[in-house]
């Protein structure tokens, strides 16, 4: 019963936000999952901003993306080992520097 309890209210989640805007910067697929957790876990999973400094040739200001993949991983590990919770598989969670896939 618990299971069916957990789907319907992440469903009804999704139906609320299905006609908000997506935008890159504070409201993506991450922001998405991240509202998913926080309502099924405690204490609630907070990530930070991950801000991108664009190299250029003129001082440019940085990028915001207030919820990122990247962030949540490290964020939900950070949970799972205050709470004894064990990850399934391992991921390498840091990006690679070049532009081309491992």
């Amino acid at each position: 019963m618990k299971n069916v309890q957990t789907y319907t209210t992440v469903a009804r989640l999704i139906i609320a936000i299905t006609n908000d805007t997506y935008n890159i910067f504070d409201n993506n697929c991450t922001t998405l999952a991240l509202n998913a957790f926080n309502l099924l876990i405690y204490p609630k999973i907070i990530v930070e901003p991950f801000v991108v400094q664009v190299p250029t040739t003129t001082p440019q200001p940085p990028y915001f993306f207030m919820q990122s993949p990247q962030k949540l991983y490290k964020a939900v590990e950070t949970f799972q080992a205050g709470f004894g919770l064990s990850k399934e598989f391992n991921v390498n969670s840091d990006s690679p520097l070049s532009n081309t896939c491992p």
